[in-house]
């Protein structure tokens, strides 16, 4: 599975590895300097113009993509796309959903007390990171 658990000195961190981003966003930007190189014709160069400006964005999310999970609440980051914390305190409740979208994906969702919700994507992980996850999380909600 692609993303990663680590340990942390403040508790775990749940990211993709560095050379997926570097390797996305390498690909998205030589696509655009060769496109940027060629002479403009709008019905040759405007779907690998689409295709290279999604390859830096995936890129850059997967770079990006963090949940910090520590003793005393959660993160999720990702650069221009979202930054959500939640304390432990306020989570009401912890369920998994699996989406449909282009396949299944799966969802450690954390309810808070005032009704907003954290989604943690947890269908890159093993099956041993996963258990991990959602075993860090049980800990710390029903420890409160």
């Amino acid at each position: 599975m692609l993303m990663k658990v680590s340990e942390t000195a403040q508790g775990l961190a749940l990211g993709y590895p560095l050379w997926l981003g570097l390797l996305v966003l390498v690909m998205g930007i030589a696509l655009g300097a060769y496109l940027g190189r060629t002479q403009w014709n709008t019905k040759k160069h405007a779907g690998p113009a689409v295709a290279a400006a999604l390859l830096v964005c995936a890129g850059v999310y997967w770079l990006t993509y963090r949940v910090t999970l520590t003793a005393d609440g959660a993160r999720a980051y990702v650069f221009l796309y979202r930054d959500d914390r939640v304390d432990w305190r306020q989570v009401a409740g912890v369920t998994i959903e699996e989406r449909k979208t282009r396949g299944t994906t799966t969802y450690l969702v954390l309810q808070t007390r005032d009704g907003a919700q954290i989604d943690i994507n947890v269908s890159g992980l093993s099956a041993t990171d996963e258990h991990r996850v959602k075993s860090y999380i049980a800990a710390r909600v029903t420890g409160k």
